[in-house]
């Protein structure tokens, strides 16, 4: 059997798609929704109501809101946010967070990938008691814009729990098709999907014809919810409490949890007894103050309502339906505000906004189990790419493939090329995001192109393909045209999708470069020695710093030549200097590398010509960019230990605006080739 999860922060709720019809699923005391509660007690876990009435005397152990936790980083602003509030524990591991509590008198470290899985294996239970029937097929509804690492890590849950057959979808996607199986469809209808949960707001722009659901745009508010409304009111009452009886509530774990609870349960009257110090605390809350206290969170529901609208490029008099969904949209407020903006266009009310989500998933289960309802033969979801897919290119620009709000599954292909001369391998990062630098957005994996036929730069054509499958699986290849030679890797946002080969030679490869930088792979050319393995550089904002490093896996830190007096020497102690860089006063010997080989910058003076050129090992004459050799190459100052470096081309003219990048710290030629319509930016 199949069911749909709405895996909510403070609870979730199950359904089913039985005899043509939706079926919520109650817990075991009949409450058809379940909170997303994981407690650690003296005698065991207890999960769902059970562990939230541990809240007020174990506040420490019992664990909630573990969906903001998922699928990133301890110092995600977010997580340093929640914090503050939380009275459990969460600790840093390596950068990510885990959660600490004390079970049966010993302590324990759970990640939340852990907790969710004990909330799924809960709701897995429920559902087989309830229907008598094994359950191992599930839809998990996941928040519009999640990530691909935290897509994968709800999946992963699922797993761990049981749900062997495992699909996700969003929250609005999910209601849109609970609102398509309770109404008629009379021609196109647009609908704008408002989905205002407990930790975040999820808004879509959905055109159903014809049983035919198509997403057309997405947006998202992920630091705003109805548990952001309920801090803002703990907030003011603590301050109240403070200027009545001179006391600090936020010292008293348990009183701020008992505190926090009786907020969620009534925006009007708080009466708790004993509250801190044998103090009873009676007080009201009016709903002109609750709206002054949350006004600006309020008008911010606004923001992404308007995004959506712009990036479907629909007027707002052209929406037919605005469904509301998600327990916060019942705050009068919230309506009022959105009828508003509307001309104060009457709200869809006409689905219950706690159970829509749950409604959908379980139609989308049944649907991918196989079922054969006549109700669901020609109903037919088009989703989209809640956020743009791309690589890493010179100066660590994000440079989109598959963009954002694109409908899934989807494949796009790009043209890059080569900006060296004999060039030989290529090196590619992956990231997920909306920011215009990399640094800001999500790095998702590598892969490393090797073997190109050694050519003048952009003369090679290297093709990179992204194929998204409906399961957030992203599958990337890049291609030779030339010689058809090819790299591909699966990216599904777990944790290991790194070039093998790069994992194999012990490279170390961060996550994110410097603003003013991209990761690059040094390739000899034949006339110059070969490495061993590929050389990892990162080119910088000015010549005058940058990162050589060791032959290690650990990256050295940046060097800075501006401040040094000594020349700076490579592992075979070849002085290495930059554009600008101040040579030393000449001796009687040039600067020799380790194979004698004198190497000079574009600016030194070098001795008065011999009959004899200076030769490297191989016996191959080493020029700089502006000798007046034959032929002058600009080819970086090479020593033994290093090699050409190999950025990535920004493929489109949207990047213009770096043409004013000062002279004195990159040097940027735009060159246009009669075949293509590509600007060739390199450094």
């Amino acid at each position: 059997m199949s069911i749909g999860i709405d895996l909510g922060t403070t609870n979730s709720c199950v359904g089913a798609w039985k005899n043509d019809h939706f079926q919520i699923i109650t817990n075991d005391i009949g409450n058809r929704i379940t909170p997303s509660y994981v407690a650690f007690t003296d005698y065991g876990c207890l999960i769902g109501d059970s562990a939230k009435s541990q809240i007020f005397r174990n506040c420490f152990n019992t664990i909630h809101s573990f969906k903001r936790l998922i699928g990133r980083d301890f110092y995600d602003p977010i997580i340093q946010k929640s914090l503050k509030y939380w009275k459990f524990n969460v600790v840093d591991k390596n950068g990510k967070p885990y959660i600490q509590v004390k079970e049966m008198g010993v302590t324990k470290y759970f990640t939340p990938q852990e907790i969710c899985s004990m909330v799924l294996s809960r709701i897995k239970k429920l559902a087989e008691n309830f229907t008598g029937s094994q359950v191992n097929s599930a839809v998990i509804t996941i928040p519009t814009c999640y990530n691909l690492t935290q897509n994968k890590a709800i999946v992963n849950a699922g797993h761990a729990a049981g749900l062997i057959n495992l699909s996700t979808i969003s929250n609005t996607s999910a209601s849109a098709i609970t609102y398509c199986m309770s109404h008629k469809s009379n021609g196109d209808q647009n609908l704008l999907i408002v989905d205002l949960g407990s930790s975040n707001l999820s808004v879509s722009l959905v055109v159903i014809e014809d049983n035919i659901i198509e997403v057309k745009a997405v947006a998202c508010d992920l630091y705003l919810g109805g548990e952001d409304f309920d801090l803002r009111i703990v907030d003011y009452f603590v301050q109240e409490f403070k200027l009545k009886f001179k006391k600090d509530l936020t010292l008293d774990g348990r009183a701020m949890s008992r505190l926090q609870t009786a907020c969620e349960r009534a925006k009007s009257n708080i009466e708790i007894d004993d509250l801190f110090d044998n103090i009873d605390f009676y007080t009201s809350l009016t709903r002109w103050k609750f709206e002054e206290l949350n006004q600006d969170l309020f008008y911010s529901i606004l923001e992404p309502i308007q995004k959506v609208l712009r990036d479907a490029k629909v007027d707002k008099t052209l929406v037919h339906e605005i469904i509301l969904v998600g327990g916060s949209t019942r705050i009068p407020k919230v309506q009022k505000l959105i009828s508003k903006f509307f001309d104060g266009k009457k709200l869809n009310q006409s689905i219950n906004p706690d159970e829509a989500v749950a409604s959908g998933a379980a139609v989308h289960a049944s649907i991918l189990s196989g079922d054969v309802s006549e109700k669901l033969q020609n109903l037919l979801l088009l989703d989209i790419a809640p956020l743009s897919l791309g690589i890493e290119t010179v100066g660590g620009v994000m440079t989109p493939i598959i963009k954002k709000n694109g409908t899934v599954p989807t494949k796009k292909s790009e043209i890059f090329s080569t900006c060296y001369d004999k060039q030989l391998s290529l090196f590619i990062k992956v990231y997920e995001g909306e920011h215009a630098r990399t640094k800001d957005n999500k790095f998702l994996g590598n892969l490393t192109l090797t073997g190109i036929p050694s050519a003048p730069k952009g003369v090679p054509q290297i093709e990179i393909t992204f194929n998204l499958c409906s399961r957030n699986i992203l599958n990337i290849s890049a291609v030779d045209k030339t010689t058809r030679r090819s790299k591909s890797i699966i990216i599904d946002g777990s944790e290991n999708n790194k070039d093998p080969t790069l994992l194999d030679q012990g490279w170390n490869i961060p996550n994110n470069s410097s603003p003013f930088s991209v990761p690059i792979f040094i390739s000899g050319s034949k006339n110059s020695p070969q490495l061993s393995t590929p050389t990892l550089i990162y080119g910088s904002k000015s010549p005058s710093t940058f990162s050589i490093p060791n032959f290690t896996p650990e990256v050295s830190s940046p060097i800075d030549t501006s401040k040094s007096k000594e020349p700076f020497l490579s592992k075979d102690s070849s002085p290495i200097y930059t554009s600008k860089s101040k040579e030393p006063k000449p001796t009687s010997m040039p600067f020799l590398s380790k194979d004698s080989s004198p190497i000079y910058t574009s600016k030194s003076k070098k001795p008065k010509p011999t009959s004899v050129p200076f030769l490297s090992k191989d016996s191959l004459p080493i020029y700089t960019s502006k000798s007046k050799e034959p032929k002058p190459t600009s080819m970086p100052f090479l020593s033994k230990a290093s090699q050409l470096s190999t950025p990535v081309y920004i493929r489109s003219p949207i990047y213009q605006q770096r043409e004013n990048i000062s002279q004195d710290t990159q040097e940027i030629n735009k060159v246009i080739f009669n075949t293509t319509n590509y600007y060739r930016w390199y450094i």
